[in-house]
């Protein structure tokens, strides 16, 4: 029972987000949305009365899934680069590939041995988190039902997408439940980069300049925030430590951080050379 609700938890919403996206039943996609929202409400719940006070770790240790991590790392960049292309934003583009390659880099470089020990960690901070997106996120999407019902009547000019829409609202709450649960600096990332494509598909779903202006500084500041991650990645092969969200401070406050990062690229470049 220990990994089974937070598995389940994470995948709920996933696994709706999914069937939304090729449902096109109105009635189904109302019930859908309206029973997803309250399982996730008791799951989240449940979570935290199991675990709140007793913190549960889980360790991942497959290369499947750091496979499948990197799959998602790579979609998700590809279709910032297509909006981005598309809408001749050529600056994000590159803010975003550059993480990306970052990311791959490190992966090909120190991945294999630069590991977590614990890649998902449940503790009171994480609980508080899965609440307000269980609870609040929830209702937040039953909320949208009328909303966009509504916003549809009003605008007539606007392609009525809302499979994609709530296809959209759940795979966020998925990617931020795996988010607030992650201890692995990697995973972390993925689920952020995640969140911040939903956030900007969201934004600009009407497709009016207003929209799709305001969703593309959304995604540049997602983009910018999430920076911090990515960046320190390549001094775990010199730290040797576990490649985890807690080790991650203690070497920003003694100022270790910049000049490992400089040392770690500079001597990867030196080996590349013939």
């Amino acid at each position: 029972m220990g990994m089974a609700l937070p598995a389940l938890l994470f995948a709920l919403p996933l696994v709706t987000a999914l069937i939304l996206l090729v449902n096109r039943n109105p009635a189904v996609r109302n019930t859908l949305v309206r029973v997803s929202a309250l399982l996730m409400g008791v799951l989240s719940v449940a979570v935290g009365v199991m675990y709140f006070g007793h913190p549960f770790k889980i360790g991942v240790d497959s290369p499947l899934v750091r496979l499948l991590m990197m799959a998602v790392d790579g979609l998700a960049a590809l279709t910032v680069l297509y909006f981005c292309v598309k809408y001749k934003r050529y600056l994000t583009a590159l803010l975003g590939l550059a993480q990306f390659f970052l990311i791959v880099a490190f992966e090909f470089h120190a991945g294999s041995y630069a590991r977590s020990v614990w890649d998902f960690n449940i503790d009171n901070l994480s609980i508080i988190m899965i609440l307000i997106a269980g609870i609040i996120g929830g209702l937040i999407a039953v909320y949208s039902l009328g909303y966009m019902a509504v916003y549809h009547r009003k605008h007539v000019d606007v392609k009525d997408r809302r499979s994609f829409f709530f296809f959209v609202v759940f795979l966020f709450l998925s990617a931020m439940f795996g988010l607030v649960m992650s201890n692995n600096l990697l995973y972390m990332y993925t689920f952020w980069e995640i969140t911040s494509l939903c956030s900007f598909l969201l934004i600009g779903y009407s497709g009016t300049n207003e929209a799709i202006h305001n969703s593309f500084k959304a995604l540049w500041m997602n983009l910018l925030g999430a920076w911090p991650l990515p960046w320190p990645l390549p001094i775990w092969e010199s730290i040797s430590i576990p490649l985890k969200f807690p080790s991650f401070f203690p070497w920003v406050c003694r100022g270790c951080l910049w000049s490992r990062w400089w040392r770690f690229w500079c001597s990867a470049a030196l080996r590349s050379l013939p």
